[in-house]
């Protein structure tokens, strides 16, 4: 099937009705299927620490290769998208449905997942394959006197719909008793977030007009209040200006400086923050906050990824295995988050990793020439080997062409 072909088939094929546009005015009726504390998620990103923390986790998961790939009898490969069929490892790594990029589409699922404790993607049975994001506001779960699962949604047309459990990806954090809901971070948070506005509200009131020194002054003589905002606006025009120029009328000036007690709460603000991102398990350096070394934050950004991230892409590996590949697939078909892309080394480290991978046969130069995104040239699909290395029998060692006795 050509792209034209491609193109003209998603044109014909009609959007599910229940995922096009419509009327949201009816979200209010809504009841809310998540607790976050006493803040609205969109409160809670207007604290620059928060909105830091969830684009940095929500980009850095988004920014991972997924792909799937079949287990062989030696080793594993990577199943190749196929634009003709749609096939899983073509909507996870190409186009997950018409309207997004991979990118969105996994930073949408995390962004939930942060802020409402539960993530949701609908794989509809259709003949044009799409994977859609579910607004987690909207879909909470229900099941029948059987005790089968069904996912209860409310669409942007105003339609409430079961959707059979099967159809539906869900992903979820802090999972309450039964398993079936999560709670998000800023429900745990709420009340650390609600003190940090309330802080960086006093710290706008003790830092305004500008960081300008606050002062004192006394003049001769009872004077109006027109009087008295002419004289307070001069002093401010000279303190901007740099230079203070004092009338015969003003007896006293005196200069407020901050105290010990003002500096004490800018410093608990920071303290805050820095109980903001142990929260969402941030390390200090990725929010700009500690002392940082180059040797110290790869250290961290090692712990990051396997005690941060992990967990997630784990649950989102395991989640899409069950989802998304047929019962007889499931086997041998795993899905799997590429880490590596997240420890970006530099030229030097990289040049001498893949030269060791070279040496002890693991890559061909082919395929180290692939990781730089370079052309293979002949004969580089070949493995090599040390020259003094031997093979270990059941007739004892063995160099390349001879055997011991």
């Amino acid at each position: 099937m050509s792209k034209k072909q491609v193109i003209n088939k998603a044109v014909i094929t009609p959007i599910p009705a229940e995922m096009q546009p419509g009327d949201n005015n009816f979200v209010l009726y809504w009841p809310p299927m998540a607790t976050i504390g006493t803040i609205s998620v969109e409160t809670a990103k207007k604290l620059s620490t928060v909105y830091r923390c969830m684009n940095i986790l929500s980009d850095d998961i988004a920014a991972l290769p997924f792909q799937q790939f079949e287990r062989l009898e030696r080793g594993s490969k990577r199943v190749k998208p196929d634009g003709d069929s749609r096939n899983v490892a073509y909507l996870i790594e190409i186009e997950p449905n018409r309207w997004q990029t991979p990118f969105v589409f996994k930073k949408r699922l995390i962004l939930d997942l942060l802020g409402m404790g539960n993530a949701y993607a609908w794989r509809p049975v259709s003949t044009y394959p799409e994977i859609y994001h579910l607004e987690a506001s909207k879909v909470r779960p229900v099941f029948d006197k059987k005790g089968n699962r069904y996912f209860q949604v409310l669409f942007d047309n105003g339609e409430v719909k079961n959707i059979p459990d099967p159809e539906i990806l869900q992903l979820m954090i802090n999972p309450d008793k039964r398993g079936m809901f999560g709670r998000s971070v800023l429900g745990y948070a709420s009340d650390t977030i609600s003190r940090q506005i309330g802080a960086n509200n006093s710290r706008n009131t003790l830092m305004g007009n500008g960081l300008l020194p606050t002062a004192i002054l006394k003049v001769n003589g009872a004077i109006g209040e027109e009087a008295r905002q002419k004289v307070k606006d001069s002093y401010l025009k000279s303190a901007t200006d740099g230079v203070m120029v004092q009338d015969s009328a003003i007896v006293d000036f005196k200069q407020i400086t901050m105290n010990a007690s003002d500096v004490q709460f800018l410093e608990s603000i920071q303290a805050t923050e820095v109980e903001i991102a142990n929260y969402f398990g941030l390390p200090q350096y990725k929010l700009n906050l500690g002392k940082q070394s180059y040797q110290s934050n790869e250290q961290q950004q090692l712990d990051y990824l396997g005690t941060t991230l992990n967990p997630y892409l784990v649950q989102f590996e395991q989640s899409a295995r069950l989802k998304w590949l047929a019962t007889e697939d499931q086997d041998a078909g795993f899905f799997r988050f590429e880490r590596k892309a997240l420890m970006q080394l530099d030229t030097k480290t990289q040049a001498e990793f893949l030269h060791t991978q070279i040496l002890d046969g693991i890559y061909s130069p082919n395929e180290a020439r692939a990781i730089n995104d370079l052309e293979p040239y002949p004969g580089g699909d070949q493995h090599y080997f040390p020259g003094n290395m031997a093979v270990i029998t059941e007739k004892g060692l063995t160099m390349p062409g001879k055997e011991t006795e």
